[in-house]
């Protein structure tokens, strides 16, 4: 029935929203559990909010250490998300650098930031841009190429410095 349908989507959005707030408060096993609970009956309605519970769970995988889950998470928001949501598939690649970061894989993880770009380019993110060129600037540094590093640290600076209030 249409009553017990929308109870579902509306218990969908409660895990969704308690598996972000666990996610950031660094409870990612309770955010793994929250957000596997909630990804099923959004994808079900046709809600973008599926993707980025996939995405969410993807990276709390990341913080558990559970890396090959965690990409095979984030490859599938990649490739499943739509055209219109520019935002969630550079999410995911930007996660996708990090799950290779931590791993010590810089030039991997330095190629998955690049490929975000166009993405936040797209969704006019420029706080992201800005992130992703800090992001880029530390794998720049580990795999060793200084130069290259430091101007990207700069262009970060320079695409986050209209945010330093917030």
């Amino acid at each position: 029935s249409d009553s017990r349908h929308l109870a579902a989507l509306a218990r969908a959005h409660v895990d969704f929203a308690d598996g972000l707030a666990q996610h950031f408060r660094g409870a990612h096993n309770d955010a793994v559990t929250a957000l596997a609970r909630a990804e099923p009956t959004l994808r079900e309605a046709g809600s973008p909010l599926a993707e980025w519970a996939a995405l969410y769970r993807g990276a709390a995988e990341i913080f558990r250490g559970h890396y090959a889950v965690a990409d095979r998470l984030l490859h599938d928001v990649r490739r499943n998300s739509a055209p219109d949501q520019p935002a969630v598939a550079g999410k995911a690649l930007w996660l996708l650098g990090v799950s290779q970061l931590v791993r010590g894989a810089y030039d991997v993880a330095n190629h998955r930031y690049r490929e975000a770009r166009p993405f936040f380019e797209r969704a006019g993110e420029p706080e992201n841009l800005g992130a992703i060129s800090y992001l880029l600037a530390e794998g720049l540094q580990f795999s060793g190429q200084i130069p290259a590093g430091q101007s990207e640290a700069l262009l970060g600076l320079q695409l986050l410095s209209p945010f330093r209030r917030s």
